[in-house]
């Protein structure tokens, strides 16, 4: 049976356009996933890229946008890494500027 482990979150309430996670250490063979949720007045845009410090592939998942009126332009985006690799994880949005970003970093053995 699948088991999810949490290798890190964070969050950084900090306008930019580009935020890093922790170091990542991840079991050789098993599922990495990001899971991303930011926010922007208007608009908000998904990451554009993620990378690792280690290199490796990410690739988008999905992508949803809950903007609402209390709480305009809000994305969650999942990416999956192709391959394990340790290191620090950069959510990267393409130089606009986002109103913040709060992130989950998961592993999935079996």
């Amino acid at each position: 049976m699948p088991t999810p482990t949490l290798l890190t979150s964070g969050s950084d309430t900090t306008a930019a356009s580009s935020y890093a996670t922790a170091l990542v250490s991840s079991t050789v063979g098993n599922l990495v996933l990001l899971f991303v949720y930011n926010s922007k007045g208007s608009p908000a845009i998904a990451p554009t890229s993620i990378t690792s410090s280690r290199g490796g592939t990410w690739t988008q998942e999905i992508s949803r946008d809950s903007d609402t009126d209390a709480s305009p332009s809000k994305i969650l985006s999942v990416w999956r890494a192709s391959d394990t690799e340790s290191g620090i994880i950069t959510i990267d949005f393409n130089a606009v500027n986002q109103t913040g970003c709060m992130w989950f970093v998961v592993e999935v053995s079996g």
